[in-house]
């Protein structure tokens, strides 16, 4: 059985340890926002498409 460690950069020492504390941080902090949804700041379209004329 693997036993998860997540880490939180510089620290040495883990933040949460175990499934228990992973699961209850992802159902309680991480995903309960209503709507997290990245907006897109601008749209690039490149095309290789050549008319012959």
């Amino acid at each position: 059985m693997v036993n998860p460690k997540v880490f939180r950069m510089p620290t040495v020492e883990p933040s949460l340890v175990g499934k228990a504390q992973l699961s209850d941080f992802y159902a309680t902090q991480r995903f309960n926002r209503p709507a997290p949804r990245a907006q897109p700041l601008s749209r690039i379209v490149i095309s290789w498409f050549f008319a012959a004329g």
